[in-house]
């Protein structure tokens, strides 16, 4: 639109030759002069140019308005200063023991997580079988396919002789005799009941005997008895009392969307039991099991949450319980992945035959420095109740400002009620300590702790055993490498235990895969190696290696670690990109809806590596791409990795938009120089009819003077 009113001025400059135009500077300016922003807003001006804005028809000037005039910042490009990208302050792989490296491969670089859609989470069961959402069908409830005749065997005769009743008159209604008969019979009279007609029935007691009541449940029926309908399953009959279904989600937490599916289904969140929670920032799919809850409810309450799916619904005798898994299914996309396709094949390969330390990932820890969930659980172990609360509720930066004004009022009045009147949700573990405190006060720091959920308290003891044994394990490798050496533990597969390897002879038996450390606790064995490292690092905290304490809550017996995990399953392959949003791998939802599957683009301009593998339950897929990359896989890196990434293309498409801009110059000029030429032509074309007519008008007085 500038170039047109620019050239609409030319042309009416044409149209008066008597108003002199102030010279004016070139509407594309050179690209040193020009900030990023203006040059990306040049990127329409090639085709502009090629459009027909020199018609005649095309956009006019009103005769005496100023031109338009696009003003632009005229400082260099060198002194224009970028805002600094805040990423706050992140916990780093090294303030938690992650050190040390595996292969001899050279590293690259790539961005783990640039988007949701690039980090998929499969559950595997202990079956092996993948949880993958296929569909949202309702199960058929197993009583509607058993036939009548199945059924007749099952109750008496007589019985069977009055429910034939049922249906021939209208309305009909039946008494039976169900004083003698045990539960099971009466439950199938009901269901033979049910087939044959369109009834309601109900035991009713009469003296010392009992009668089942069914009774028409047609509408014009009025003078009939009033039963309420059996709207009841037999779940006995459905394959068990438990409904187990698939929580496919995104950008949530499985907490939090199980506490979304309790308040809509009206239940607790500890009626749901799953098998482990999974990550926020990625596509998660995962088993869950409730207790007599039908299907068509759960997909009701699914449908309220937003990026959550449920489906593949079943029956089942058991509930599902903590750590009722064998591992993940990860399916993983790294964007611009910066290196030849040789050094990414080398890379993959050494994760493919010696796998990666299998460290605890920074998820164990959260994601605030200052009060990392280790630090907690060292104070729980260390018996320091009050100073755990204090923990938990100290302010930090977060997202949630009215999370972050509750802990500020706390921590400014120590008024728990105050600060508890505050929040609107109430299912977090700030609301339960701050309820807590308002019900116990400061003298009970135990029984206020106990507000939270056990599996929360344990997960901070348990991080911090994640902590001494990361440290331990890097200390490790460090200083014997990957070898087997004499006093290493070696699990036992066959007979499922620790046992220390003593013998030299026996070193050539095993492999680095076949070593476990243990995490601290009373119960384990110690290399003998390790043992006064255990002792050291532990003895800084004020604690021993037997972690025992007088409170069973907060003892932990220890349990032991494979020090290397290598994947099962694992493939991978190179796919390029055009866009830094293009979607790289369908989630399970894409799936099922048919969404056509992402394409290599071999003329991309970036490149992606996309991973396949399986973990065990325990093992961090970040670890394992920590191996490939040799890269720190901390959110502040990875940040740091994709603003990288979004200069790198800021700057090609400026070098991009230089050129055009360089060409779009010399096609202005070549249209001013042609305009002036036109206009020059012009004023030498009236300057000879004016020669022409004053000839004319000479010879016509010379006429004159000769008559």
């Amino acid at each position: 639109m500038q170039t047109r009113i620019r050239v609409s001025h030319w042309l009416s400059r044409r149209n008066d030759q008597s108003t002199k135009e102030p010279e004016q500077e070139p509407l594309l300016q050179p690209a040193e002069r020009m900030p990023p922003a203006d040059r990306l807003n040049q990127s329409l001006i090639k085709v502009i140019l090629k459009s027909d804005c020199f018609s005649e028809g095309g956009y006019q000037n009103k005769p005496g308005r100023r031109s338009f005039k696009r003003t632009l910042d005229r400082s260099p490009r060198e002194n224009v200063k970028r805002s600094k990208l805040d990423i706050g302050s992140r916990l780093k792989e090294s303030d938690i023991g992650i050190t040390e490296y595996i292969g001899k491969h050279l590293g690259f670089s790539a961005i783990i997580k640039e988007r949701y859609n690039d980090f998929h989470v499969n559950e595997i069961d202990l079956d092996g079988q993948v949880a993958k959402l296929i569909h949202q069908d309702i199960p058929r409830n197993p009583c509607d396919d058993e036939s009548i005749e199945d059924l007749k065997i099952l109750v008496s005769p007589t019985i069977w002789d009055q429910l034939q009743a049922l249906g021939k008159e209208n309305p009909s209604s039946v008494e039976i005799d169900v004083t003698n008969i045990d539960k099971v019979e009466r439950r199938t009279i009901h269901t033979i009941a049910k087939k044959l007609a369109n009834v309601v029935s109900q035991t009713v007691d009469k003296g010392d005997k009992k009668f089942l009541t069914i009774v028409s449940n047609t509408k014009n029926d009025t003078n009939g008895p009033k039963i309420r309908k059996d709207k009841r399953i037999d779940w006995s009959r459905c394959g068990g009392d438990y409904c187990h279904f698939l929580l496919h989600k995104v950008n949530m937490d499985t907490i939090s969307v199980v506490n979304q599916l309790a308040v809509s289904l009206r239940l607790q969140p500890n009626n749901f039991c799953y098998a482990g929670t999974k990550d926020r920032r990625a596509w998660t799919t995962q088993w869950i099991s409730l207790r007599k809850v039908e299907p068509h409810n759960i997909l009701r309450a699914g449908k309220s949450i937003r990026g959550a799916y449920v489906g593949n619904f079943k029956y089942a005798k058991d509930s599902l319980k903590l750590g009722m898994l064998s591992g993940n299914q990860f399916r993983i996309a790294l964007r611009n992945a910066c290196e030849t396709d040789e050094k990414i094949e080398q890379a993959m390969k050494s994760l493919q035959n010696n796998g990666f330390i299998n460290y605890y990932g920074l998820q164990r820890f959260g994601s605030v420095p200052t009060i990392p969930t280790h630090e907690i659980g060292k104070c729980l172990l260390q018996g320091k109740w009050h100073e755990a609360i204090e923990l938990i509720l100290k302010p930090r930066p977060e997202k949630d400002n009215e999370l972050a004004e509750v802990r500020r009022i706390y921590a400014e009045s120590k008024d728990a009620r105050a600060a508890y009147d505050k929040l609107k949700r109430i299912d977090t573990i700030e609301a339960r300590l701050l309820k807590g405190l308002q019900i116990l006060g400061d003298k009970n720091p135990l029984g206020v702790l106990d507000s939270i959920p056990r599996n929360i308290r344990l997960m901070y003891i348990h991080a911090y055993q994640s902590f001494v044994w990361n440290h331990i394990v890097s200390k490790r490798i460090k200083q014997f490498g990957t070898e087997v050496v004499v006093g290493d533990l070696i699990y036992d597969k066959q007979n499922c235990k620790e046992t220390i390897n003593s013998e030299k002879e026996d070193l050539s038996n095993y492999t680095l895969a076949d070593v476990v450390m243990p995490q601290p606790g009373w119960k384990v064995t110690y290399p003998p190696y390790a043992k006064a490292w255990y002792d050291e690092f532990l003895a800084k905290d004020g604690l021993t290696t037997d972690l025992r304490q007088n409170n069973k809550k907060y003892s932990l017996s220890g349990a032991y670690r494979n020090i290397l995990e290598i994947p099962t399953n694992l493939s991978w392959k190179i796919m390029h990109y055009e866009n830094k949003h293009d979607d790289l791998i369908l989630s399970d939802i894409d799936e099922m809806r048919k969404h056509t599957s992402p394409q290599d683009k071999p003329n991309g301009k970036n490149k992606a590596l996309i991973i396949e593998m399986c973990l065990k339950s325990s093992s961090y897929a970040t670890m394992a791409l920590r191996e490939i990359l040799k890269n720190d896989t901390s959110a502040e890196t990875q940040a740091a990795l994709s603003a990288a990434h979004d200069v790198d293309n800021i700057k090609s498409n400026v070098t991009t938009i230089d050129e055009c801009s360089s060409k779009d110059l010399e096609i202005e000029k070549d249209t001013e120089k042609n305009f002036d030429k036109c206009q020059e032509e012009d004023v030498d074309v009236k300057t000879n009819e004016i020669m022409k007519i004053n000839d004319i008008e000479n010879i016509s007085e010379t006429c004159q003077i000769i008559k």
